[in-house]
């Protein structure tokens, strides 16, 4: 699994879960690109050397709203086949 899809995965479990309303403001894409990058830029690169070697593509992967839209869609429509029944 690369590293962009691992970040989707993790994210969209994430995401439909606590993390959707407590810790992301959705309405300003560039305010959560600044406070990712700086997060992640205060991390060891020698303890963490995945995120901070790839931190354009961990940046971007990890503040793509569409991730969060996507999986909503997946989950209604997961949801409403289920209620069609057999």
């Amino acid at each position: 699994m690369t590293p962009e899809a691992a970040i989707r995965v993790y994210r969209r479990l994430y995401l439909l879960t606590l993390g959707a309303v407590a810790f992301v403001d959705h309405r300003n894409a560039k305010q959560v690109r600044t406070a990712a990058r700086t997060a992640l830029a205060a991390l060891d690169p020698e303890d963490f050397p995945a995120l901070t070697g790839h931190l354009d593509v961990v940046v971007s992967t990890q503040t793509d709203h569409e991730v969060y839209h996507g999986a909503l869609r997946q989950l209604i429509d997961a949801s409403a086949a289920a209620c069609l029944g057999p």
